[in-house]
């Protein structure tokens, strides 16, 4: 058993323990939550950047002149109609 003064330190000590224990695991959740956060955004913008490389893909297919033969097919099923 603890004498009187012993006694308060060691609960000061044990209340300091807890206290900084505390902090290291909201510190802990914090950076994980930033990472998970970095992670989300570069998944976006990798996302993003493939969407507008095939948006302007499909404008330049589009806006690609047809070739002889496809114009050929293109008249063929106009006149079918």
């Amino acid at each position: 058993m603890l004498a009187g003064s012993q006694s308060r330190i060691h609960a000061e000590h044990m209340v300091e323990q807890i206290r900084l224990a505390d902090e290291k695991a909201r510190f802990f959740k914090e950076r994980r939550d930033a990472y998970l956060d970095l992670l989300r955004w570069i998944d976006l913008a990798s996302k993003r950047t493939e969407y507008v490389a095939q948006d302007e893909s499909r404008r330049t297919v589009a806006m690609r002149p047809l070739s002889t033969a496809s114009q050929s097919v293109v008249r063929c099923l106009r006149a079918s109609v």
